[in-house]
């Protein structure tokens, strides 16, 4: 028995060399390549692509062709080591992306990274299962240029099938005078770097944080705009396509961990008054969906709230 623990032990170590040998090859291959091939041109515009562990392997398909002023910030969060293994060459041969590696869980820890490495003058949030045309990045490219005075600028996403993902508002708008029912997406976000850049993401929100499933991008946006005075406006132009769809309402009603969020996500933007917009928020919601229960949604709405309450907004 213990004979074969050893084996298993050794198999594991020699297992684990392996996959560190292989990253730091490629690694120094890719540093070779970057220095011998260097392009001339600076990334005027940034894709920042969080992933984790095996959605790595869907990032080679957000690349477009080589292009002028477009480059690419890979931020990929692993679990576990053996996740680097799965690492596409692609993203080490390409001279307009930058790949970077970081242990761990929380999407917005990822986010923060992306932001940190990232350089160009106008950035744009992405996760894995996104996909961009050359036109929609030059689209956001004109309008930052457009709007010097605007610190962010939010677009519109398409669903799967090129739809519009959400009704959205047809006309422009400043960040502090939202239509009623407006919510922005991750995906939707774009800002200009060196107004940004030293505000992070809050790690109590966001998938993987353990705390709060969702609200990251909302909490993020209400910092920029109530803390930092920064400006920010919605474009109605559509400047993405995500492969995923939303469940929406489905999700608050039936799933405690998205009432939770729920709850803190609407008192760190509106404070005392998140008590009735959560009331309204769980009857509305549950009242659509069979077997949904009011009352245990707005119960778990209020242990979002009374978190934040104690640890500030």
């Amino acid at each position: 028995m213990r004979q074969n623990r050893r084996i298993i032990g050794v198999g594991r170590l020699l297992r684990e060399t392996f996959v560190y040998v292989i990253f730091f090859c490629e690694y120094c291959t890719t540093m070779v390549y970057r220095t011998l091939h260097r392009s001339n041109t600076i990334a005027m515009l940034q894709v920042l692509i969080c992933t984790h562990n095996e959605g790595i392997l869907e990032v080679p398909s957000i690349l477009l062709p080589e292009a002028e002023g477009i480059g690419y910030v890979v931020s990929m969060q692993y679990s576990d080591f053996q996740y680097l293994g799965l690492i596409p060459s692609i993203l080490c041969r390409r001279r307009d992306v930058l790949l970077h590696t970081l242990e761990g869980s929380g999407l917005s820890a990822n986010r923060n990274h992306a932001l940190e490495l990232a350089s160009a003058d106008v950035c744009v949030i992405a996760d894995d299962d996104v996909r961009y045309t050359l036109d929609e990045l030059r689209r956001i490219e004109a309008e930052h240029a457009t709007h010097p005075e605007a610190d962010v600028l939010l677009f519109q996403a398409r669903g799967p099938k090129g739809e519009l993902l959400k009704n959205y508002p047809q006309h422009a708008f400043d960040y502090g005078h939202q239509p009623k029912g407006y919510y922005p997406s991750s995906i939707e976000i774009t800002f200009k770097h060196e107004r940004v850049k030293d505000v992070p993401f809050d790690l109590r929100f966001g998938m993987g944080s353990g705390l709060f499933v969702s609200g990251e991008e909302e909490v993020w946006l209400n910092t920029l705009y109530r803390k930092h005075q920064l400006t920010i406006r919605y474009i109605p132009l559509p400047i993405v396509q995500t492969l995923d769809t939303p469940q929406g309402g489905r999700n608050f009603a039936t799933r405690p961990e998205q009432q939770q969020a729920k709850g803190a996500t609407l008192y760190y933007i509106h404070g005392l008054s998140a008590w009735l917009r959560c009331l309204k928020e769980a009857w509305t919601a549950t009242r659509r969906v069979k077997g949904a229960s009011f009352v245990a949604a707005f119960r778990n709405t209020i242990k979002g709230i009374m978190f934040i309450m104690k640890t500030g907004r």
